[in-house]
């Protein structure tokens, strides 16, 4: 929506209708995810200053040279709080429920 390599914006009407999905069938936003392929492995100052939704984690994909990784952070506290991310093998999540505070955990 922005046009930008360096910002990206969900365009609003498609946003708005993901939105409305998601109430319509009884569905929880958990976390929002985006990559920083040139910027800060945690939340940049724009994540912070733009956070909107409470209680739910961002997961930021960040690169190091060719190598990527992946944090997940709670913005609610008006600063980053680091939330433990563990996935299996397969890439799929050890666990279902989020007893630890995790996610995965």
């Amino acid at each position: 929506c922005l046009h930008s390599p360096f910002r990206f914006r969900m365009e609003p009407k498609a946003q708005l209708e993901a939105f409305q999905q998601i109430e319509a069938e009884g569905l929880v936003l958990l976390a929002i995810f985006h990559s920083h392929p040139h910027g800060p492995e945690g939340p940049s100052l724009a994540d912070l200053e733009e956070h909107a939704y409470p209680d739910v984690i961002h997961i930021i994909w960040s690169r190091s040279g060719n190598r990527w990784s992946c944090k997940a952070f709670r913005l609610d506290s008006g600063r980053p709080e680091a939330i433990p991310l563990t996935m299996d093998a397969e890439g799929q999540s050890p666990g279902s429920d989020r007893a630890e505070g995790g996610i995965g955990t």
